[in-house]
């Protein structure tokens, strides 16, 4: 039932990447685990994908690395785009996982629709990492330069339309802090990261400037960011 295969995806995982709804709800009903995680990146995977993720790799290589970074059967299902498959995993999971984190998830990858659905479902918008990165903080760090338009692109990790100006907007909509600020310098085996970007005390409106993200700014600022 909980049987792995070399990235340590379950059957479970596998069913919610399809979107075979019938089959999440008979696995889950005989006891599969909704919180198996796969196994974490290796050293030689975590390099590769910082080196550029976006660039076309041996197919088997890209595969490898998507089940990887989506680590539970329930962001298996967000990022393939099965919201009814994912509702289903939601409502078994109940308060056994964090959907706080899946949030942050969520933003880092642009995912407006799973952003909606989380917040739907109980998720805390002003949820933060441990570096006091709110949801906000990663939608806005990662959206693209300055147009007025939203950047939509396609990525080889995830099998829906990234939209981080959309993912920005949902969580204002749904009411998170413009002007959260962050609690601690990130750090990298425990040297501090050495952009600014990276301090304590930034607040999503001084991360969209600092990165020249001038929609995005704007955006916040109608909001009530303030400088």
């Amino acid at each position: 039932m909980n049987a792995r295969d070399q990235d340590g995806w379950t059957p479970l995982h596998w069913a919610a990447d399809s979107g075979r709804t019938e089959s999440v709800t008979l696995l889950l009903a005989k006891g599969a685990d909704a919180n198996a995680k796969a196994y974490s990146l290796t050293l030689d995977m975590s390099r590769w994908l910082l080196s550029d993720v976006r660039q076309t790799y041996p197919l088997s290589r890209s595969e490898s690395m998507r089940k990887r970074l989506l680590q539970t059967p329930l962001e298996a299902a967000l990022a393939a785009g099965y919201t009814a498959t994912a509702r289903i995993l939601l409502a078994h999971l109940g308060a056994l996982t964090s959907k706080s984190d899946l949030l942050l998830w969520a933003a880092r990858n642009g995912h407006s629709e799973a952003i909606a659905l989380l917040l739907a479902n109980g998720a805390d918008v002003n949820v933060r990492d441990a570096y006091g990165w709110t949801a906000l903080h990663w939608a806005v760090y990662y959206s693209e330069g300055s147009s007025d338009e939203s950047v939509l692109r396609s990525d080889p990790v995830h099998r829906y339309q990234v939209d981080q100006a959309e993912a920005v907007r949902t969580l204002l909509e749904h009411g998170a802090n413009v002007n959260a600020q962050t609690t601690r310098t990130m750090t990298v085996y425990g040297i501090p990261c050495g952009s600014f970007e990276y301090e304590r005390g930034i607040t999503p409106l001084r991360l969209a400037l600092r990165r020249d993200h001038s929609a995005i700014a704007d955006l916040l600022r109608k909001h009530g960011a303030k400088e």
